[in-house]
Formats: structure tokens, sequence, C-alpha cells
């Protein structure tokens, strides 16, 4: 007779910890040094949270909220399924016009990182091969972290970082066993203003371990779906401006780069040419480079029969030299 009950207690016991839900930690404040007693700041947020958790935003007043990022830069995201959403913030609303129209997404949170600070990504120095250097840095460094969802933020940057400004910056940086990451909706590169660019040296990055594995299945903008969702697709566009290196660079396999604009404003009418700044002169690279492996890489439109008019990237051009470009 105690057998069975035993085995009821344990089975139970089991039981709740396989139906423990993700936890919800909200930022409520932009003071990322000493956020105050009862306030959780994105620093702190980034530090505590689990895997499969969603890091949501209510900070009082009104936006748009500048974030500055802390001294020593944000911790790295290392646990799998965290959902980072600035739209979660009261008074922001995602992209609700098609491709070929303007961009207007309400963003409310800006990851500011003019101030230069950032996260090293060379997060393995003392002598493996993280695919990143000490002279590359980020705003959110992501390692090993499968299926990271980044939506609705607005990042602003420099492209050089460092006391010798020689620490190339970039604003999301994948690296190691980081898979399936997902960027949608934000705007890289712009303030919410909409006129305001303050760029990195590249926008979004995936550097393979030297000899091993490469970073697989990046979406960076609309996601595959088997159904016709109009709000949901358009919801999902990326902009991404300012950037007087490479806008996207991916080593990796299965790659998705859908309905962005790059090197556009958001109002979808104006170049950002950073070909035309003269101290970027000679540094820009491309609008997308997919480095090793690359197989299954997706630029455009899938075909599917499912959203493909607002699968479609905009890119603005770099002028030749013949009309002032480089």
């Amino acid at each position: 007779m105690k057998t069975p009950s035993f085995v009821a207690v344990a089975f139970c016991g089991l039981l709740a910890i396989g139906t423990a839900s993700a936890a919800v930690i909200t930022v409520d404040t932009v003071n990322n040094i000493s956020p105050g007693a009862g306030r959780t700041s994105l620093k702190q947020a980034l530090s505590q949270a689990q895997a499969g958790d969603t890091i949501a935003f209510n900070i009082p007043g009104t936006g748009p909220h500048f974030i500055a990022t802390p001294p020593e830069g944000y911790p790295y995201i290392m646990v799998d399924n965290l959902t980072i959403d600035g739209y979660t913030q009261p008074g922001s609303a995602p992209n609700s016009n098609s491709i070929l129209s303007p961009n207007n997404a309400q963003i409310q949170i800006v990851l500011d990182s003019r101030n230069g600070n950032y996260t090293t990504m060379d997060y393995d120095p003392a002598g493996g091969s993280p695919g990143y250097g000490d002279s590359e840095a980020a705003i959110l460094g992501i390692v090993d972290a499968k299926n990271v969802h980044v939506r609705g933020l607005s990042f602003l940057g420099v492209p050089a970082v460092g006391t010798s400004q020689d620490i190339s910056l970039y604003f999301i940086s994948f690296a190691r066993y980081a898979s399936d990451g997902h960027i949608s909706g934000c705007w890289l590169g712009v303030a919410p203003d909409g006129v305001t660019v303050a760029g990195a040296a590249d926008g979004i990055t995936a550097f393979r371990i030297t000899g091993e594995e490469t970073i697989d299945g990046t979406i960076i903008g609309v996601a595959p779906s088997t159904t016709e969702d109009f709000a949901a697709t358009v919801a999902q566009f990326n902009v991404i401006v300012g950037c007087p290196a490479i806008p996207i660079i991916i080593e990796g396999a299965r790659t998705r780069i859908s309905g962005n604009f790059l090197m556009v404003m958001p109002d979808g009418l104006h170049d950002y040419n950073t070909t035309l700044i003269p101290e970027f002169e000679g540094m820009f690279e491309g609008a997308i480079e997919i480095g090793r492996k690359g197989d299954n890489t997706l630029i455009g439109v899938d075909g599917d029969g499912f959203n493909d008019a607002n699968e479609r990237n905009v890119i603005g051009g770099a002028l030749p030299p013949s009309l002032g470009g480089y």
C-alpha cells in the first residue's frame, strides 16, 4: 500500500515541475547603474532571465525611453527561448504598412550606445576560437542561446568604441552555437523620430567558431508562415541604416532575410548612403554578406503563396565613383 502512495506523490511533483510557466521580467526604469529599490533595469533583467522567459517593458512617463548602455555593457544572452519585446511598452505599436509604404512603427524603447559603452564579443579570451576578436563588440551579444527573439527596439550606436577607438561596435551579435535567432520589428541605427541616425559599424552579425559550427537558422524580418496574415507579417519589418561597413553579415545556413529596409530610412523614400560620408570612406562592403556555409539562404520572397508581397527587401544603393560614391 505504501508503494502506490509514493509513486503518486512523485508523479505529482514531476507534473508540477513540468507545467511551471516561464516568467515575464518587466523593465521599469532606464537607469542601468542605480535603478533603485523595487525597480528592474534592463541589465538586471538580462542577468536574471532564464530559458523561456520574456523581458517586457513598462517604463513610466512619456516615451520614447532611451536606455544608455552601462559602462561594462550588458551580460551575454546565454539562455534559450528568450524574448525581448519592446512592443510591450505602453504607447508602442508595430508597423502596419506594406513593404512599399513608410514604416510607421511606434517604437518607445531605445538601446543607446552612443556613449561608447559595449559588451566585448571576445567572450573566450583564454585561447578559444570564439569567431570574434578583442576588436569587436556589440550592444547585445547572444552566445550559445537558441531561439532568441528581439523585437520592437531601436538601437543607436557609433561605429568605433574603446579608448583608442579601435573596436568595431555591432548592434546585435550571435556567437558560437546561437541558432534560430529572430530579429523583427526593430529600427537599427535610427531613432524613433525616424530622422536621427546613429549607426554601428555592422548591424547584425553572426560569426562561426573557427573551424566549427556556423550560426544557423537566423531570421531577420519576416518569419515563414503557412497563413496569410497581413498584420502579423508587416509587424516584423526591420529598418537598418547608418552602418558604414555591412548592415547584415552572417556565417551560417538557413538564413532568412525578408521584409527589411536596408540603407533606407523609415519613410521609405530616402537612402542613407554612408559611402557619401568622408569619415567612412572605404568602409562599405555591401548591404548583405553571407559567409561560410550559406546553405538554404533566402533573401526576399519564398514564393510559397503566403505573404509573398511583403517578404521583399527594399535596399538603398551605393553610388559609383563617377557620381560621388566610393
